[in-house]
């Protein structure tokens, strides 16, 4: 799988996952995670499904329903700019002293997250 296809795939969950933002708070002895119209996603307690995650996880999942599509955006951006230095058109100096080995460390960068997206 490519980069590519798997910023696609994670891109493609994180919209059809319920719309946030979330928050996540204990409640009369539950764990609970919920929109921010008052909907609940998800509740754990003693009664509840048998297959209840931990205090953390809970919090993760309920983060995650922002911090990926903040991530996704801020991974696309940072490829951009790495694709400029791999093909030639970024600059060759810039303001941080990037010289012409750029090129050279964008496309080793690029291959390397293709290697790493194929992995997962």
């Amino acid at each position: 799988m490519t980069l590519e296809q798997r910023l696609k795939e994670i891109g493609e969950r994180a919209e059809k996952a319920t719309p946030g933002g979330w928050k996540y708070f204990r409640e009369n002895g539950l764990m609970v995670i919920q929109r921010d119209n008052g909907s609940r996603v998800y509740v754990c307690g003693r009664d509840g499904p048998l297959l209840c995650m931990a205090e953390v996880d809970a919090r993760f999942t309920a983060h995650a329903r922002a911090d990926i599509p903040f991530l996704l955006e801020a991974l696309q951006k940072a490829l951009g700019a790495l694709e400029k230095y791999a093909d030639g058109t970024g600059p060759l100096w810039d303001d941080r002293g990037m010289g012409p080995d750029c090129g050279f460390v964008a496309e080793k960068t690029l291959a390397d997250l293709e290697k790493l997206a194929g992995e997962r």
